[in-house]
């Protein structure tokens, strides 16, 4: 309950670590909200907690802050976010995004009236100033959006069939419609469960595609509502950033983010260096075994070494071999196999080409230029509802 008593419906939980200007920005956005049916976390683990006299000043009681002196790992940084929660419904957002908090609110009031376990809605991206583009260079201060979800299309998902199609496609793609607690939304009751049963909420070196795998096991029913909520920002020192730039790749013993048992357990049938790809097909296949759902579903590991071949630096090419040589595929099948994804994966491009097209034509058109995410949480994104 808030100091009013009224029922949190939604814990919006904020890792974060030496980048108080971010988290401090979302959070003047949030002063701006007058509901007490949400409250903030924001769990720390800077070297010092500069932030946490910030959180004091503002006096909002809605805010808890909790800071970790001892180094930690993001996942380790966000398990002690979300065991904080005390909503209904859990979201986990980086110190560098954004949320429409009114439409969430109401998206989840729905969700909660329909007995969803988890919710998912539209997000636009935001580059913060001094973000690069590999290919359009300077896109700061930009907010664009491609469309996930069909407009007015609201329904509820069978989660397996989610999973069943990324498994499919090899995780290559991102995570459809998945549930997930970053950049989404989660019943508390469902975490709860998958941290019961794992130790973790993010069971895999990529968290955000290890928790919605694993949530699979743990979810009956979810709302999938095309209306705006979340904004997803992209600073220069975040990942989503690095991507923008091209810098998003590594060879594994060079991966010092990642968790050791990642490395250690890593999938032979998967190309032996880190990459969005790679990270996400291994981070799948390690949460789905985590809760037993790995035998459920046949993952498409050939659609991850075609996409390796098309899409990641060519010093990389020995890895996807040596990983497709695992495969002991026969030569018909080697055909087969490629051809039809091979196929799929360059429409994909295609399709990846076009949206860079018309991302070019944004930049060169476009009227706003917003400074920070404070400014778009309080004047909204005018080109959706």
């Amino acid at each position: 309950m808030t100091k009013n008593n009224t029922p949190i419906l939604l814990s919006l939980v904020v890792p974060t670590k030496n980048r108080a200007k971010y988290a401090q920005n979302m959070l003047e956005g949030l002063q701006a909200v007058n509901s007490g049916e949400i409250e903030i976390i924001i769990q720390d683990n800077s070297d010092q907690d500069k932030l946490g006299e910030y959180v004091a000043a503002l006096d909002d009681k809605r805010i808890r802050y909790y800071h970790c002196a001892e180094p930690l790992s993001l996942h380790q940084n966000m398990d002690l976010g979300v065991d904080k929660a005390r909503g209904h419904y859990v979201c986990v957002l980086g110190d560098d995004d954004g949320i429409f908090v009114d439409a969430a609110l109401a998206s989840l009031r729905e969700a909660k009236r329909l007995g969803a376990d988890a919710l998912l809605t539209e997000i636009c991206s935001y580059s913060w100033p001094g973000t690069k583009h590999w290919l359009w260079g300077d896109i700061g201060g930009m907010v664009s959006s491609k469309r996930v979800y069909p407009r007015y299309l609201k329904q509820l998902l069978n989660p397996d069939d989610a999973l069943d199609d990324l498994f499919k496609r090899g995780a290559v793609g991102g995570l459809g419609l998945l549930p997930r607690v970053y950049q989404g939304y989660v019943s508390r009751q469902s975490l709860c469960a998958l941290k019961k049963c794992c130790g973790t909420y993010f069971p895999g070196g990529s968290p955000d595609m290890a928790n919605a795998v694993a949530l699979v096991a743990f979810i009956d029913k979810m709302l999938l509502d095309p209306r705006l909520t979340l904004i997803s920002g992209h600073s220069p020192e975040s990942g989503g950033g690095q991507g923008s730039a091209g810098r998003h790749h590594a060879e594994l013993d060079q991966a010092s983010h990642l968790p050791s048992d990642t490395i250690k357990n890593w999938d032979s049938k998967i190309p032996q260096f880190w990459s969005g790809t790679t990270i996400y097909a291994q981070s799948a296949i390690e949460a789905a075994r985590a809760v037993n759902l790995v035998s459920r579903y046949e993952f498409n590991y050939a659609m991850v070494c075609i996409a390796c071949l098309i899409y990641e630096p060519k010093i990389y090419r020995k890895h996807i071999y040596a990983a497709l040589d695992k495969l002991n595929l026969e030569p018909l099948q080697i055909f087969h196999l490629f051809s039809k994804n091979y196929a799929a994966m360059t429409m994909r491009r295609i399709i990846t080409f076009l949206h860079n097209i018309s991302f070019y034509y944004l930049k060169k058109g476009k009227q706003d230029n917003f400074e920070n995410i404070k400014d778009i949480m309080a004047q909204g994104f005018r080109s959706y509802p």
